[in-house]
């Protein structure tokens, strides 16, 4: 039983590395292929219009990241700010109570 188990073990040690290969090796493939066509045929004024386009856009997620990353603050600030007035036992409400209905004011 001993062997049957150890043999599993040496098939498992084998196998899997083999697996991983026989599916990333093709697909490694496949994207060099195509990065080759894309690349394939173009002057290198395109090629270097296209890093620029790729740096501007590459700008443009920095700069909705960042954007996005100061908003998360202020709201994690903003609730911290409320967390903190509930335990001191104060809502911070702004809003004034309502008046009991009927009440006459003067003018």
């Amino acid at each position: 039983m001993q062997e049957f188990t150890d043999l599993l073990k040496l098939l498992a040690i084998l196998c899997v590395p083999a697996a991983t290969l026989a599916v990333f090796i093709p697909l490694g493939r496949a994207l060099a292929r195509r990065v080759e066509s894309r690349v394939e045929g173009q002057t290198v004024d395109e090629l270097i219009r296209g890093l620029a386009e790729a740096r501007n856009t590459l700008a443009d997620v920095r700069l909705a990241v960042d954007t996005l990353a100061s908003e998360v603050e202020r709201q994690g600030e903003a609730f911290r700010h409320a967390s903190k007035l509930l335990a001191q036992g104060r809502t911070g409400s702004p809003v004034p109570e309502s008046k009991s209905f009927g009440t006459i004011t003067p003018h």
